[in-house]
């Protein structure tokens, strides 16, 4: 009995369909089979042809109809007209191991290719990052170097705040200079401003008595007039 099928969908190639299909197929001993990837109007298809015992047959027509590979989005699975002549089924299983090693070498090479550029890519990026590094460097030299202008603007901060604090000290010496002084003026007035009093009391006394003894020396010479006066 032969049978052929058609398998359409939104992804039924290059998801491993056909191995998919040929493991079952061998396990049912199916003597003759052939299965090709095709492409009609934009749409992806399987054409899956076998032939052998009825019942071999009727069992595979079953599992393509119930079976997907797991990435497989299958939209219809229809019998078609058989063709006439299916190769041996040992004979496809050579064909589709050929086609395997040419896809897996045709990727190989698009890997190397993509392998190459990438390198040029890393190359290129290995400059920009030696490049990067190089800027890097000079920014760390210009921190160096403004960290040291910030060390020397901090030494002179350093005398600047000493000399302040010197200037302080003789600021603080002065002022207890001067207070001591004044002090000592004061002390000094005081003693003055009492020895200037019992100076202004004495002669206040001494005056008083110069007085007294004035008016009676003139009284004296009055009293002698006129007993001189008198006696004529």
């Amino acid at each position: 009995m032969k049978k052929k099928i058609i398998i359409e969908g939104k992804k039924v190639q290059g998801v491993g369909y056909r191995p998919f299909l040929l493991a079952k197929a061998m396990r049912l001993r199916i003597p003759n089979y052939d299965a090709e990837n095709v492409v009609e109007n934009g749409k992806q298809k399987i054409r899956v042809s076998f032939e052998g015992k009825e019942k071999q047959v009727q069992e595979f027509v079953e599992f393509v109809k119930e079976n997907y590979p797991e990435n497989a989005k299958v939209s219809s699975v229809r019998e078609a007209e058989p063709s006439k002549d299916v190769i041996p089924i040992c004979e496809y299983a050579r064909i589709l191991s050929a086609e395997q090693q040419n896809t897996v070498i045709q990727a190989g090479l698009g890997m190397l290719g993509m392998q190459s550029q990438t390198i040029s890519e890393v190359k290129l990026v290995g400059d920009k990052v030696d490049a990067v590094g190089d800027k890097v460097d000079a920014v760390g030299d210009e921190v160096k170097a403004v960290g040291d202008k910030v060390d020397a603007l901090g030494d002179k901060v350093d005398a600047v705040g000493d000399e302040v604090k010197a200037v302080g000290s003789k600021v603080d010496n002065l002022a207890t200079t001067t207070q001591d002084s004044f002090s000592t003026i004061n002390t000094k007035y005081d003693i003055m401003s009492c020895n200037m009093n019992k100076i202004l009391v004495e002669l206040i006394k001494q005056r008083k008595a110069s007085d007294k003894r004035t008016e009676k020396l003139v009284k004296a010479i009055l009293a002698s007039k006129q007993d001189k006066q008198i006696n004529k």
